[in-house]
């Protein structure tokens, strides 16, 4: 199918709304399917918007970040856009490394909180925002890696996993939103490894641990291992790894039941594997 291009770099995360794809990653023009690279250009500062039906690019949206954005969620209700990432402007306005858009217009909402470093991951519920990433500090507020804030963006809630070192590169959120996964490089969470080894289990409203035996079997963390990205369905949570003669075991792909966090199936190959994705019964991974 045709589909907007860009001209270099990287689209790090999409998500669709209705018709609507939004793409956003670290890149500075966008140009349409079949134009020569360096032709055809319109500027688009790290996020943009095209037609899932058509690849055509939507003009009307034009938001413009100053650095890499790393992910995008939208809101269950397809009305707002959360982003995270490196940058620290959104149309000129300071924005430390979250922002929230307005959906479809692109205008930027105000008084959304900052992270004083990288943010890397999002999830978003009807009951909340869960970001991670380096941060270990939102709006003055102690966090380690990990916030959960209103749904609006502005206000971080009292969700707290003491995540110790490392990055949360994925989040997602189990469908009765009362479960959240976590996963990354970290090799420890409160001083404990197991879980909490590159993969945690927590309760989506006070961040307390939850069992999570899976751990004792997919174990990537460290400099040069982890669990790159999450994804869900209604009974169980999805992981891909990856690992690179550092601490891990896995560089395939695992399931895990979201009512006991045991390992229902793990997919091993040799390479390492970045994403994954459920649609229907079917598992896709790209490694």
């Amino acid at each position: 199918l045709p589909t907007v291009q860009i001209d270099g770099g990287v689209v790090w995360s999409q998500v669709i709304v209705g018709d609507t794809v939004y793409a956003a990653g670290q890149f500075s023009n966008a140009r349409p399917a079949g134009a020569t690279p360096g032709t055809n250009l319109t500027a688009r500062a790290n996020i943009l918007a095209y037609n899932l039906t058509t690849g055509a690019l939507i003009t009307s949206f034009a938001p413009s970040f100053n650095n890499r954005i790393n992910e995008i969620a939208a809101s269950p209700d397809g009305k707002k856009l959360y982003v995270t990432g490196s940058f620290t402007q959104v149309n000129g306005q300071s924005r430390l490394r979250f922002a929230v858009l307005d959906i479809p217009s692109g205008n930027l909402v105000a008084g959304t909180v900052g992270l004083n470093s990288i943010g890397k991951s999002i999830d978003a519920t009807s009951g909340g925002v869960f970001v991670g990433g380096y941060f270990t500090s939102v709006s003055g507020n102690a966090k380690q890696r990990i916030v959960k804030l209103n749904t609006a963006g502005t206000a971080v809630q009292p969700f707290a996993v003491p995540v110790d070192n490392g990055q949360v590169q994925s989040i997602v959120v189990n469908a009765t939103g009362d479960r959240v996964a976590l996963s990354g490089n970290f090799t420890s969470v409160g001083g404990s490894d197991n879980p909490g080894f590159g993969l945690y289990l927590a309760d989506a409203t006070t961040g307390a641990g939850l069992p999570l035996p899976a751990n004792t079997q997919v174990r990537n963390a460290g400099d040069a291992a982890g669990f790159m990205s999450l994804a869900s369905d209604g009974t169980k949570f999805y992981g891909s790894g990856w690992h690179y003669g550092g601490t891990g075991n896995v560089e395939g792909t695992f399931a895990v039941s979201w009512a006991d966090g045991s390992i229902v199936w793990i997919e091993d190959c040799h390479g390492d594997t970045y994403d994954i994705a459920i649609v229907g019964d079917i598992a896709y991974s790209a490694s």
